[in-house]
């Protein structure tokens, strides 16, 4: 090729930024490949009539050589030709290796990121070990993320499949109209990376379309470059910025240009890399201290409590297990300390199947990456150690000889032992001395918080040994697979203990560092259902982009998701939610490692499916002796195995366990087994149909075995133990135990007379479950309870209703205690931990007994309970449930005055700030119209409309209307209701009334200048990884006093149109291209507009960035700033809008007289100290 100069060509700042950060890709077009002499579109359909020789056809070819007819129409018309197409691009795109592939060379070596619309192969021929991926693969398009280099085919490719090339105008459309992972990746690669497009013209027939499409898929997030001739061709894409060339052979001295940049780079880089990096001098000695737990091998026990020998030493203690990939881990360890068991000269360790392994010393040395790391040996039996290894080695586990050793050795760094089992090999000296005091404990791995079913998953498994394996070894592949994992199996076989089980372990040997998330889908009757236990699953609650998020963060999460009982999905009446469900399914496990329990399979191609069988009777027969509370003999052992545990048992777990620890009394086993035939006879096949009658049944365990041991033991409950039993199936997500017990103490007894101790001896007897202190019925046992629940007499369903609706109640309370003494998000979560509990309520409402005599005297107190969930339901699906229980019962309430008005500003609540805040706020406006707000005399109000107009006055406050809002509250003198959050708005601030730090104490310090930065990025960093709102909020402070990273930014999750609009505000801030910037604030603008406060906030960033850059729009929106400033009262806002040019020149102070309220300044004084008090008492509280 011939190469020309180009003049006056400046390499942009932004694809500087871009080669130097790794982020640029190059977008080739068809010119790329001219050199190559490939036939254009006109020459490629002359052509393929030739080829098909069709006399009809065959006049279309002086046609398109008089190029009055655009090529691909005529295309179309050769459709049912395809194979000879396809047969004609492998033959004419295939490039061989004799063509000069000089040019692309050189942008392989600029960077290695390909996107092409070419079908040839110039790039594969030219670096053979590019990865290729077609728009076709989503598996490959998802491990983009993971290649260093790769050439993305938009279209396809010529030699890899000709016939799933992109050529006809349907095969465009299909691409280009749907969301499959091309264009996802495509718009992810578009918004995380800087485009140059190489190549294109208006002489190709799709580019327009092409370019469209890429246009509504960009949306306009960053600026990306196209070389042309032609760039004014170009105006029309407003992401797109033209760089002029004056010939297409300007292109090779062009990359040659950004090579020098890229070149510069890589010198900087290899500077930095001849750095060398000194640990410090004084740190605390780092010693690793490791021992195997294999699932097969019951080594010894106390392994992990020996640990505590360095109690008195002042160290980091890493503890981790005993396996390859923590001997990996340690390259900066001081020593590592393990204790474990040989045979026949080899130590145990675990393999990545939860295993034992054996492993000689050598091959254990190999693997610890430091020479210089002490090797510390501790063995049941002596073992051959290489003299040339440096090694410590201790025959034995004596504690009086660990002691020596550490104590001489460590503290004093006496290597002299006269005990024979203490063995030194080529140590002299340690090259550290560890001083006395108190050890820290950590994890090996990071491991930041324990898992929330910890108690239940660390209780062993009896049997099951091969499957533990199994499916530790099948989750481990799906890491690399992206596939699902299915643990299929009838009811009962202990499929939930396990994968519990399997996931604590692997969590706790660093294999999944952001957590182990279970999600029980008994619950879920919807696609929204799913969808938002799906989000809870990746920590990303209440999220409204869920696709879009994961997507713009790419890559894998290093998480596992179980879900629980999926059958119940698999059996939703909605066949379209169904499919949904699958599609999404299939997305997520490109972003997490997904498990999930089933008694089918769901027939899909990303499934790996794992069958649970029933126990072998060896492992049935130890786990009925564990539970068994009389003596086995072993002559009974036969009849044990083969007529209870095999024909009536069939081996279940759970039916091996009810039936164990039902405290009957037998004289021997053949008195238990005529007993079980007795009562399995008795037991009604009508019975079991009225059960079980669901589809979700059809797999229910064939041989009954489940449901006649459930039979059995709940015929021997007492009677209080039946009651108990049955109203456990009002709470579907558990009880509280130590709540339970604080509410039956405080009501002295419940209507049934049911206490905490019944609801024990259900646990004992294995009819509940324990998960963390909640006990929880099994599905298949809830339904029974439930079946049981529903033929009790009226009068009698009434008392457990009322204990139920009590119960919930008083834990409403504490929600409630929770969210305004402790923790917003802490409420929160407890709520998220009984949503099914509250929301079930409302089915029972109706039921619930009224009268002077009962603990619900009127139905005020039912209204209260509807108001107290209602402040929690925070997502589409939990409003969806809550409005249809709502309007089931509004009919309940037609007697009380104003009921209706209030129940349907509850709904219309929820349309606005969840859906849509236009429509929502009018009908609001209409029921209490914002000039009302200060002419209210609450105490002449009735219940439910101060009810209403308390709701609706807030979001007029919101809207711009706080200063009548506080008028209302000065006219009544009610000082009792907290408003720092609406002087705030006003301008008058108080920081000094909230105790507890958060993100208005914070704002106000930014706005005094008192704000301590370290102390707000401390504050971030230790949030909860699902307090969203509040992440983004301090974020978003954080942002106006420092520059964040985009990436940082990116992370951050919207859940409302508030939180999108603060997080395109960030994305304001940090753009340097003036087009992206201007259209982030306009973006922030639009969803914060019904936020008036911070709409107003934005508008002024947004003016202040029009003043340096002179832009004559400043006045326009400078004047609509001041205006709603002043009309709002925002006394601080209008402050700062007066000073924009200015804005250091002035301090601000709080003047009351600008404000219309009479007596304001006395109100405020008054509502400070109450509020400072009552704070005050927050604190008392914490600190007691």
């Amino acid at each position: 090729m011939e190469i020309q100069e180009p003049k006056n060509i400046t390499i942009e700042a932004n694809i500087t930024s871009a080669i130097k950060n790794d982020k640029l890709i190059i977008f080739v077009g068809s010119g790329l490949s001219k050199i190559f002499n490939l036939p254009d579109w006109n020459n490629l359909v002359i052509d393929v009539i030739k080829e098909i020789n069709d006399e009809k056809l065959k006049l279309f070819i002086p046609i398109l050589e008089q190029k009055l007819l655009d090529p691909i129409e005529v295309l179309e018309k050769l459709k049912n030709e395809k194979d000879i197409i396809h047969k004609y691009l492998k033959e004419n795109f295939v490039l061989k290796s004799e063509n000069d592939f000089s040019l692309h060379k050189k942008i392989l070596a600029l960077t290695s990121k390909i996107i092409t619309t070419n079908y040839d192969n110039a790039f594969e021929k030219t670096d053979n070990t590019i990865s290729t991926v077609l728009y076709n693969s989503p598996f490959n398009i998802n491990e983009i993320k993971n290649e260093k280099k790769f050439i993305f085919k938009l279209h396809g490719c010529a030699k890899s499949d000709a016939s799933k090339c992109i050529l006809f105008h349907s095969d465009y459309l299909n691409l280009y109209s749907s969301e499959n992972a091309a264009i996802l990746k495509l718009k992810d690669l578009f918004i995380n990376n800087t485009i140059l497009f190489i190549g294109f013209g208006f002489n190709d027939p799709y580019v327009n379309l092409v370019f469209n499409n890429l246009n509504k898929i960009f949306e306009g997030y960053n600026k990306h470059y196209l070389l042309t001739t032609t760039p004014k061709n170009f105006d029309s894409l407003p992401y797109i910025k033209p760089i002029h060339i004056s010939d297409y052979k300007e292109i090779n001295s062009f990359i040659e240009k950004m090579l020098v940049i890229k070149n510069e780079r890589f010198k900087n880089i290899h500077q930095l890399e001849g750095l060398t990096t000194k640990y410090p001098v004084n740190r605390t000695p780092k010693i690793a201290f490791l021992y195997p737990e294999p699932v097969d091998l019951p080594l010894n026990q106390n392994f992990s409590k020996s640990a505590t020998y360095f109690d008195n030493l002042e160290v980091e203690i890493y503890k981790g297990y005993l396996n390859l990939k923590s001997l990996q881990l340690l390259d900066d360890f001081e020593l590592v300390f393990i204790i474990t068991s040989s045979y026949k000269n080899k130590i145990y360790i675990e393999g990545e199947d939860l295993k034992s392994e054996l492993i000689t010393i050598e091959e254990l040395d190999r693997n610890i990456p430091n020479e210089k790391t002490i090797r510390v040996i501790v063995t049941d039996e002596d073992i051959n150690i290489n003299q040339d290894f440096s090694i410590i080695h201790l025959l034995g586990y004596k504690a009086s000889n660990i002691n020596k050793l550490i104590f001489k050795a460590l503290r004093n760094n006496d290597l002299c032992f006269k005990e024979k089992e203490i063995n030194i090999y080529n140590i002299d000296s340690l090259p550290f001395k560890i001083e006395k005091g108190r050890p820290k404990f950590l994890s090996l791995y990071d491991i930041k918080r324990p898992l929330e079913f910890l108690p239940k998953a660390s209780i062993s498994i009896i049997g099951r040994v091969e499957e533990q394996s199994i499916i530790a070894n099948r989750i481990l592949k799906i890491i690399e697979s992206n596939k699902l994992l299915n643990i299929k199996g009838s009811g009962g076989l202990g499929k939930t203990t396990l994968i519990k089980k399997i996931g604590y372990e692997l969590y706790n040997r660093g294999y999944f560092d952001f957590g182990v998330s279970f999600i029980s889908c008994e619950n879920i009757n919807s696609y929204a259902d799913f969808e938002e236990e799906l989000t809870k699953g990746f920590k990303l609650k209440n999220i409204i982009n869920f696709r879009e998020y994961l997507f713009e963060n790419s890559k894998k999460i290093n998480l596992l998701i179980i879900l629980d009982n999926f059958e119940t999905v698999s059996n939703l009446s909605n066949k379209e939610d169904y499919r949904k469900v699958i599609s999404l399914l299939e997305f997520a496990t490109d972003y997490a490692n997904i498990v999930i329990t089933s008694r089918e399979s769901l027939l899909v191609d990303f499934e790996d499916i794992f069958t649970l069988g029933t126990l072998i009777t060896d492992d049935a027969l130890n786990l009925f002796k564990n539970n068994y509370q009389g003596n086995v003999k072993e002559s009974e052992e036969k009849i044990l195995r083969s007529d209870i545990l095999e024909n009536l048992l069939n081996n279940n777990p759970l039916a091996i366990k009810l039936v164990t620890k039902t405290n009957s009394q037998h004289k021997n086993i053949s008195e238990l087994r005529d007993q079980l035939k007795e009562h399995f006879f008795e037991a009604t096949s009508e019975e079991f149909e009225s059960i079980f009658k669901k589809n979700v049944d059809l797999n229910i365990e064939r041989t009954r075995s489940i449901f006649q041991s459930i039979n059995y033991s709940y015929h021997k409950l007492t009677t209080k133990q039946k009651l108990a039993f049955e109203l456990l199936h009002l709470f579907p997500d558990g009880i509280s135990l130590t709540n339970f017990k604080k509410w039956f103490n405080k009501q002295k007894s419940s209507s049934n007379n049911i206490s905490d101790l019944e609801l024990k001896q259900l646990q004992d007897k294995s009819l509940v479950e324990n998960y963390d202190g909640t006990l929880q019925l099994q599905p298949i046992i809830r339904r029974f309870a439930e079946f049981h629940f529903i033929k009790r007499t009226k009068d009698i369903k009434a008392k457990y209703y009322i204990d139920a609706y009590d119960f919930n109640t008083f834990q409403l309370e504490y929600i409630d205690f929770v969210d305004f003494r402790k923790s917003t998000s802490f409420a929160l979560f407890l709520n998220d931990s009984i949503k099914n509990n509250l929301l079930l309520v409302l089915d029972y409402l109706p039921h619930i007994e009224i009268s002077e005599k009962s603990i619900v005297s009127n139905k005020i107190h039912l209204l209260n309970f509807i108001d107290g969930i209602m402040s929690y339901i925070v997502n589409e699906s939990q409003i969806n449930a809550f409005r249809r229980k709502l309007n089931d019962i509004k009919n309940l309430f037609t007697d009380i005055p104003n009921a209706d008005i209030y129940l349907n500003v509850i709904s219309t609540w929820f349309t606005y700030y969840f859906k849509d805040f236009n429509s929502s706020y009018e009908e609001l406006r209409n029921i209490f119209p914002p000039e009302e707000i200060e002419k209210r005399i609450f105490e002449n109000e009735d219940h439910c409309q101060r009810e209403y107009r308390n709701i609706i006055s807030y979001i007029h406050s919101m809207e711009g209307y706080t200063i009548n809002y506080i008028q209302s509250f000065v006219t009544n003198r009610a000082v009792e209701f907290l408003l720092d959050t609406h002087f705030y708005y006003l301008g008058v601030f108080t920081p000094s009334i909230r105790a507890k730090k958060g993100f208005y104490n914070f704002e106000i310090e930014f706005i005094l200048k008192t704000l301590n930065l370290s102390e707000l990025e401390n504050y971030i960093n230790l949030l909860f990884p699902e307090q969203h709102l509040e992440r983004m909020q301090c974020t978003y402070i954080l942002s106006k006093v420092k520059f964040l990273e985009k990436e940082d930014i990116k992370k951050l999750v919207i859940t409302n149109p508030y939180t999108k609009g603060l997080k395109e505000l960030m994305y304001a801030f940090i753009s340097e291209d003036h087009i992206i910037k201007i259209q982030h604030f306009e973006k922030a603008l639009k969803n914060l507009y019904h936020i008036k406060y911070y709409y107003l906030e934005a508008l002024y960033f947004f003016c202040e960035y029009l003043t340096k850059i002179n832009d004559p729009l400043f006045e326009y929106h400078y004047r609509i700033g001041l205006e709603l400033s002043a009309k709002y009262y925002y006394q601080h806002l209008e402050f700062k809008f007066k000073n924009i040019l200015d804005p250091d020149k002035f301090t601000y102070i709080c003047n009351f007289e600008y404000y219309p309220i009479e007596g304001l300044e006395q109100f405020f004084n008054d509502h400070k100290k109450l509020w400072e008090s009552e704070f005050k008492k927050k604190v008392e509280f914490k600190n007691n």
